[in-house]
């Protein structure tokens, strides 16, 4: 029944054994007296961290979560659910002359309370920060979310989720204090027919906010509201009405500023489209109402432009009605493409690092039929200009392990293959001129090399070359944007990657100390699209395919049977690597990687011992235009 064993004084109250803090007690029976979290009537002893939480009974009495008579009641929390009914009042805390703040009441799904609820009640001091949640439960008398006879009441929060509620709603309440920042949260299928909602009562009332996520609803009457923040739900049409005001009684919204979203998922509204926020028979006040134009975003990714009525020679003054004046994508929403466009960019960092490796560990073992075991690491920092003012980064780690031999023995050609596994896991980001995103990236697969080479004749020195390579890439990351639900914007997906490629080149020897290998190649890395919940907004990524070309020449020490120090330089050409999508069945602004880049490169290759079985290689790589950034790499092959 209890956490912790109360102590019962002769009225059937529950007390707990330690009186002031960090006390947990869970009641699941008929209990006809008062229920404390933690109590104290010390001369200024704080009462904080406790908590009640009720989950069967009838309650004869009021529930508080700390009590203290002169000392600060803080964090205190009671939660009531499931088959209960409370037949008297809820108190996150309450003090008659400290401090009530940051306390919690919680009433869920099958709970009903008859008396009034109270985040943090005071008589003499404020009440701060308090909340109030009701849930799917059911509420028959005044909720106020901090209350205080004389002092101050601010920043108290209530949300009434899908919840039945017949009394009146304060978010702040005060005899001669001042009421500001408190709001009231309206969400859901909510019954609140038979309600005032009231933002902030007292002497002075101030920033107290209205946020309002339903459609359909009728109250009573709204009043001391100084923001309106109107969140269209997904189920909303042309024509609908929001909230319906019926007690006879004009409404008061004067000298408020509204503001309209949309929340994520469902349908979309169309320009031209109207939608009434409030109706009220009796006559709703607009005098001096602001923010009369105003962007609302659905999610995190469509943007509306809304235009609310507020002119005062407008024959219907029963109506607070906004209109929809344009739609379109946000500029923010391509920053989930740079996340994938990162992702293939370091997918082609991997791709290059495993050709390079794979095709120079097959040549170590072209002088004679067999078959050499390799293993290779490198590291790439690459930074993508993807157009629109945005770009991705790719930086981390590749890593290689793969078999290389030569097919057959001929001594004028050399056919040769590699097989290889790959794997990359490094981080990713993204930036357009609305906003950022982070996050990481791996890949894993298999690929295979073949290469042909004359090595006599007239065509001495030829070669040519094809590849391919499968896997899975994973994007996940993670943007600055949040809905108004509080949903970031983020991704976290994964998806088959394949490509191919097919190169030539010409090695000359320039005599006895220098070789020089001319080469131009061409590769293809394609990204499977997919679908992506994002903040609730659906999206839709299309494939992206990268088509590269490369042009180089390498220039090779030869002269020493050991050291071979090399140099080279390139010209990288991206056709394609276009990232599309569509979300609400709009088309995204269109990303690419396509450009020019320069390459350099410098490296060294060490053959340890007589037998040059056992071969080293270490390489840098420095990239500018299209792609910027460094790529290193360091190779450990045994040739058997």
């Amino acid at each position: 029944m209890l956490k912790k064993e109360p102590v019962y004084n002769r009225n059937n109250s529950l007390f707990p054994v330690s009186d002031l803090s960090n006390n947990s007690v869970t009641v699941s029976a008929d209990v006809s007296g008062r229920i404390y979290g933690g109590v104290s009537k010390q001369m200024g002893a704080a009462v904080s961290n406790n908590l009640v939480s009720i989950n069967v009974g009838r309650i004869g009495s009021d529930v508080l979560g700390g009590y203290s008579n002169s000392g600060n009641v803080t964090e205190n929390t009671v939660e009531v659910t499931g088959s209960v009914r409370v037949n008297s009042g809820v108190y996150g805390g309450q003090s008659i002359s400290g401090t009530a703040s940051g306390n919690t009441v919680r009433i869920g799904s099958g709970a009903t309370v008859t008396g009034s609820i109270y985040g943090g009640e005071n008589t003499y001091g404020a009440a701060t920060g308090n909340t109030v949640i009701i849930d799917n439960g059911v509420v028959n008398s005044t909720i106020m979310g901090g209350r205080s006879s004389d002092e101050n009441v601010t920043d108290n929060t209530i949300i009434i989720d899908n919840a039945i509620v017949k009394g009146n709603v304060f978010g702040g309440n005060t005899n001669s204090g001042i009421a500001t920042g408190n709001t009231v949260i309206v969400k859901g299928n909510s019954d609140i027919s038979q309600t005032d909602l009231t933002g902030g009562y007292g002497r002075i009332s101030s920033d107290n906010t209205l946020q309002f996520w339903s459609a359909g609803l009728s109250a009573q009457n709204i009043g001391r509201f100084q923001n309106l923040q109107f969140i269209l739900p997904g189920t909303i049409g042309d024509g609908d009405i929001l909230l319906t005001l019926t007690n006879g009684v004009q409404t008061n919204i004067s000298d408020s500023k509204i503001s309209v979203a949309m929340a994520a998922g469902g349908k979309t509204l169309n320009v031209g489209n109207t939608v009434t926020l409030l109706k009220n028979d009796a006559g709703i006040n607009k005098t001096g109402v602001t923010q009369t134009t105003m962007t609302g975003v659905q999610g995190v990714s469509l943007d509306y432009d809304f235009v609310v009525n507020l002119d005062p020679a407008d024959p219907d003054q029963t109506r607070l009605t906004t209109t929809v004046t344009s739609k379109h994508i946000s500029k923010g929403s391509t920053i989930f493409s740079t996340g994938r466009l990162a992702t293939v960019g370091f997918l082609n960092q991997g791709g290059d690092f495993a050709l390079g490796e794979g095709l120079s560990r097959a040549k170590d073992v072209s002088t004679k039929k067999g078959i050499g075991v390799f293993g290779a690491v490198g590291g790439s920092d690459m930074r993508y200009d993807t157009g629109s003012g945005s770009s991705s980064k790719a930086s981390g780690s590749h890593f290689l392990v793969g078999v290389a031999g030569k097919l057959d023995s001929a001594q004028d050609r050399d056919l040769i293959a590699s097989a290889y596994v790959e794997a990359g896991w490094g981080d990713i980001s993204g930036h357009n001129a609305v906003t950022a995103a982070s996050g990481d990236s791996h890949y894993y697969g298999l690929g295979l090399i073949t290469r042909y080479q004359q090595n006599e004749g007239q065509f001495k020195g030829l070669y040519g070359q094809i590849n391919a390579r499968i896997g899975k890439a994973s994007t996940d990351s993670h943007s600055q944007l949040v809905s108004a639900e509080g949903n970031r914007g983020s991704i976290d997906k994964e998806a088959t990657y394949y490509g191919a490629g097919a190169g030539v080149g010409y090695l000359k020897e320039l005599n006895a100390s220098y070789s020089l290998d001319f080469s131009a190649e061409y590769q293809w890395t394609h990204l499977n699209g997919y679908e992506a919940d994002i903040a609730r907004d659906p999206y839709r990524f299309d494939d992206i395919d990268s088509q590269r070309t490369k042009v180089g020449a390498r220039l090779s020490y030869t002269d020493s049977q050991q050291f071979t120090p090399y140099i080279g330089m390139a010209w990288e050409h991206e056709f394609s690597g276009k990232a599309n999508g569509t979300t609400y069945e709009l088309s995204l602004d269109e990303l690419s990687l396509k450009g020019d880049s320069g390459i350099v490169e410098v490296g060294v290759n060490v053959k340890a011992g007589n037998t040059g079985r056992l071969s080293f290689d270490a390489n840098v790589s420095g990239y500018v235009g299209q792609r910027e950034g460094v790529a290193g790499k360091f190779r450990m092959n045994y040739a058997f």
